[in-house]
């Protein structure tokens, strides 16, 4: 093999400093892109929860303000309020189901604190937080032992209420 001339040298010089250049870019942008798409995947979560949460609540409203059994919410929801759609019964972020937490309770018994009474959570955790949309149709991201706690403290079917 014969040696290089200068001039080539100097191109695979060259070549290289684009190469780290592009890889340093590709580097610091990754970053900015897996935040912008943890934003957005946790916004499909609260966008799809605040849907269920509507859907309940016209439901109550076609039911004496009774809400749904927790067995078969979905499918009720679905065909009565979704038109047979189950997209939104995911988490685009974690691919989890959400949890309908209540079961047949009448709405009427939590207009006192239907800012502190949890509706439909996300299963699945999103850096350690859990999406909740609350009785009164908005929405936090709470730690996910407080969530779980609350949940477990209420017991199976009942509205956890947060203090």
């Amino acid at each position: 093999m014969g040696k290089l001339s200068k001039g080539v040298k100097m191109q695979y010089k060259g070549l290289y400093r684009v190469v780290v250049v592009l890889a340093v870019i590709a580097l610091i942008s990754s970053g900015c892109f897996d935040e912008a798409r943890r934003k957005k995947q946790r916004l499909g979560c609260f966008n799809n929860l605040k849907h269920i949460a509507i859907a309940i609540a016209m439901y109550a409203t076609d039911h004496e303000d009774t809400f749904p059994v927790t067995k078969g919410w979905e499918q009720t929801l679905k065909n009565d309020y979704f038109d047979g759609k189950d997209k939104v019964y995911v988490c685009p972020g974690c691919l989890m189901h959400y949890k309908y937490l209540g079961n047949g309770q009448n709405m009427k018994d939590f207009k006192d604190n239907q800012s502190k009474t949890m509706l439909v959570i996300c299963e699945g955790e999103h850096f350690g937080m859990t999406n909740v949309i609350f009785l009164d149709g908005h929405g936090e991201q709470l730690d996910t032992d407080i969530v779980k706690s609350a949940v477990a403290k209420a017991g199976n079917g009942n509205l956890p209420v947060m203090k």
